[in-house]
């Protein structure tokens, strides 16, 4: 029998078990769901279980940290400790901060291997997955993000990925092919008013779990709790310091001094492609080479030797927006 691990989410792992071992599971929900807070708690489950964790953000790391810690995710000490390595999409100069304009060079996914092969990463946490998997050419689409998926399943890390609640037929499709090859896919939604949020289980490969649903609340330091489990909290009575510690909503984003970008040689020839790079035959991926100026990845511990670990480019917005 496949092995499961948890993900921290109480009501999920209590019925199904948690997510499969090594394999990969999706997430996808509007702005203000709790795909962020999903991914805190899926790594804080990994450390509980001594495993060495990476997240890879468009926030700020110090901003991850906060935000753990106001819903009551204790993984501070293990970002001091480097048990959990978190990674930034960009530097966040305005203007390129927005997870919908990123996108990476091709040699970016060895340089992520080569990080999760060499600080023995077990779970990973990709938060959100866009820029790995949107392309300008949406033919090649499929086995690009077939390649991707296997890439981590060979790397034999437990890993989830997020994105945004797609609204143009073009990102139905990219969730669709991604869904088509994770044995795991759920969908973070509100309901009209917003105000109750609701776990649906679209796909869970070897149980009958289509369309199970589970209405849940994000409370500040408790993460993602079933709505009775919230209820039955909330008729608890507070402590001072816990009604003094509640937070409604997320930290402010902070921008972190600028750093200056590492000089890069120049290579000869074509640049391989994504596809090249994790070693799959014929599979192609576009890259555009007049992107913009490129901001570095930056870690939030040193012992990584990444801080000037990628560039992210500016790239055309893609069809994922969250809705308000």
């Amino acid at each position: 029998m496949i092995a499961k691990t948890t993900t921290g989410v109480k009501f999920f792992d209590e019925q199904f078990g948690g997510v499969y071992s090594g394999r990969a599971a999706l997430a996808t929900g509007r702005s203000g769901t709790g795909k962020t807070i999903l991914s805190l708690q899926f790594l804080a489950a990994g450390l509980e279980r001594t495993e060495r964790c990476l997240l890879l953000s468009a926030r700020p790391a110090d901003d991850v940290a906060l935000y753990a810690n106001a819903f009551g995710i204790p993984v501070g000490e293990a970002i001091d400790s480097g048990n959990l390595v978190i990674l930034e999409y960009s530097d966040f100069v305005p203007g390129r901060d927005r997870e919908d304009r990123l996108r990476l060079p091709p040699d970016s996914f060895m340089q992520l291997k080569q990080i999760i092969e060499g600080q023995a990463i077990q779970r990973v946490a990709l938060d959100t997955v866009l820029p790995w998997v949107t392309l300008d050419n949406m033919d090649q689409l499929p086995e690009h993000i077939f390649s991707f998926v296997r890439a981590f399943h060979r790397i034999n890390t437990t890993t989830l990925f997020t994105i945004p609640k797609p609204v143009s037929t073009p990102a139905h499709k990219l969730r669709r092919l991604i869904e088509d090859v994770v044995p795991i896919s759920i969908s973070m939604v509100n309901d009209e008013k917003g105000s109750n949020n609701y776990w649906l289980v679209n796909k869970y490969l070897g149980m009958n779990a289509v369309n199970d649903r589970t209405e849940y609340r994000i409370m500040p330091k408790q993460g993602i709790v079933s709505a009775g489990e919230a209820s039955a909290r909330q008729k608890q009575p507070a402590s001072p310091q816990t009604m003094q510690s509640s937070i409604p909503g997320a930290p402010p984003r902070v921008t972190p001094p600028a750093q200056s970008e590492p000089t890069r040689k120049e290579g000869s020839g074509k640049k391989p492609s994504f596809s090249d790079l994790i070693m799959l035959d014929n599979a192609q991926a576009s890259y555009a080479s007049t992107a913009n100026v490129s901001a570095p990845l930056r870690s939030s511990h040193p012992d990584t030797g990444v801080s000037g670990w990628s560039s992210v480019h500016t790239a055309p917005p893609s069809p994922f927006k969250d809705v308000l």
